[in-house]
């Protein structure tokens, strides 16, 4: 608490020392949100009933709300990773011949298609694809002039007869003229030659390594864990960020998620997943990395995360019900100061009479199942619904079925909300879970939620049970039985208003 609530916590324990001439103590025992306030309820005059007569003292625990809203949802995924080229090529030659000349050296920069290293041309295929270029020339020539002869039955037949000689000729070229490629080793992709491992003279076959390329971008080998494999399926494209596993450092850069294995590593049980990292970058491959992407984890019903609280070991809320407006702050009393004491003004019991002005309500305790965390919300998948009112903050002292006064409700991130509108009270919130029976009376129900938790709530006496889709009585259902059950809370009391059982368990 800061030194300003101390000093006025010590100035109201002061105040409510003192004899009040009205004869009504008025306790304002608590400031902050999450305390007790004894409150006088309102005093009003009504036809025929005296002024000042009627109302009570209250006990109420202090407050704030939030109303269960829909909202969507992102997922931040951090796994590490090692950099390394986005492309290496390993080049071999094309056919078997000996080396006559090697056109680069290590560490050049080179395109794709550039040469990297001449064979011997030892079967003269330069000689002959020369001889075969002339031939094919021939053969065009002789086409043209038999196209541009009159039309007759001997011409049709010659010009037929080019037209196969001039196909033919093209055949023999192009095979000479992919031979005298395959004499020339070119570098496949562009990037730079990390090494060249062979030297003229040298005689080669189609499986001696002639040198490795890598090419100029980088990518991350990342390493996922099966759940994070699973919540990026999907996901190809998606950005991220990839910095320097060295905390000391600020280097980063911007990747793409390019692939992601659809099988685990049989010995780690780890997925790999591979990203591009943007150019320009000051990052080096061999570096270890941190990659972070955000990736959307679809919309979903939403809390403030410290609403949730664990008072048997499982995740519940309080859920808000019988909402009543709350305008009768303690009336202004004059305070007499004690013998030899300095006198208190009123303006502190009015400050805090003014915030006092409110609703009224019932927290009662609802069991929820877990999603997605992001951020200051947490996920609810079951157990409420959307426009529910549960308490956001102040949850620490609550109890099953406590009163509360709200003094600060607000819905997430939307501002003030009006939890009453004309004063009269809110519906009823009820819930329906799933659960297995235990044990069945003659008025209750006793049964274990999704969270293994036993409860033993009575049954209304004008409960809907149904039994495969007929309506029996109480006393039919059977124990070990799996149901699903209506909840609703009334005055801090829960009673189940239905029961459904989809078929008696033999």
């Amino acid at each position: 608490m800061n030194q300003g609530n101390g000093s006025r916590v010590s100035q109201l324990k002061t105040l409510l020392r003192k004899p009040l001439r009205s004869g009504l103590v008025i306790l304002l025992t608590v400031v902050v949100v999450g305390g007790v306030f004894y409150l006088s309820t309102p005093q009003t005059s009504t036809k025929g009933s005296k002024k000042g007569k009627g109302g009570g003292v209250g006990k109420y625990s202090a407050v704030s709300v939030a109303s269960v809203s829909s909202s969507t949802l992102t997922q931040v995924l951090t796994f590490p990773g090692q950099l390394s080229s986005s492309a290496t090529s390993n080049v071999y030659p094309l056919v078997s011949g000996q080396v006559l000349k090697v056109l680069v050296a290590s560490g050049q920069s080179v395109s794709s298609g550039t040469p990297l290293v001449q064979l011997s041309d030892s079967q003269d295929i330069a000689g002959q694809l020369s001889a075969a270029q002339a031939t094919l020339a021939a053969a065009q020539d002789a086409l043209v002039a038999a196209e541009a002869a009159p039309q007759n039955s001997a011409n049709v037949s010659a010009v037929s007869a080019d037209q196969a000689k001039v196909s033919s000729d093209q055949t023999q070229v192009q095979i000479l003229q992919s031979q005298l490629n395959s004499e020339t080793v070119v570098a496949p992709i562009g990037g730079v030659v990390s090494n060249i491992a062979v030297s003229p003279g040298e005689q080669l076959t189609q499986n001696t390594l002639v040198g490795t390329v890598q090419g100029p971008g980088l990518q991350v080998n990342a390493i996922l864990y099966p759940s994070q494999a699973n919540e990026l399926q999907g996901h190809l494209g998606a950005s991220a960020v990839v910095s320097l596993a060295d905390a000391t450092t600020n280097i980063s850069s911007t990747a793409t998620l390019t692939s992601l294995s659809v099988a685990a590593n049989p010995a780690s049980g780890d997925f790999s997943a591979i990203f591009s990292v943007a150019s320009p970058t000051s990052l080096a491959a061999g570096e270890a990395v941190t990659v972070t992407t955000t990736i959307p984890a679809g919309s979903g019903l939403v809390v403030p995360a410290g609403s949730i609280v664990y008072p048997s070991g499982f995740p519940e809320v309080f859920e808000v019900s019988d909402l009543t407006p709350f305008h009768g702050a303690p009336k202004k009393t004059k305070v007499s100061p004690k013998k030899g004491g300095s006198s208190t003004s009123n303006a502190l019991v009015k400050k805090i009479s003014q915030s006092l002005h409110g609703e009224t309500g019932v927290a009662t305790l609802v069991p929820v199942t877990l999603g997605l965390q992001n951020g200051g919300l947490q996920q609810i998948t079951s157990g409420v619904t959307a426009g529910s009112v549960i308490v956001a903050t102040g949850v620490t002292d609550l109890s099953d079925g406590a009163k509360v006064i709200i003094l600060n409700a607000k819905t997430n991130g939307s501002g003030p909300r009006k939890l009453g509108g004309s004063g009269a009270k809110t519906s009823n919130p009820s819930r329906s879970i799933d659960v297995r029976i235990i044990k069945i009376t003659s008025t209750s129900i006793t049964f274990v939620n999704s969270h293994k938790k036993t409860k033993t709530l009575s049954v209304a006496s004008d409960a809907k049970i149904t039994l495969d889709g007929k309506t029996v009585g109480l006393s039919q259902l059977k124990s070990g039985s799996s149901a699903s059950i209506h909840i609703q809370a009334k005055n801090g009391v829960r009673n189940v208003v239905s029961i459904s059982v989809p078929g008696a368990k033999s």
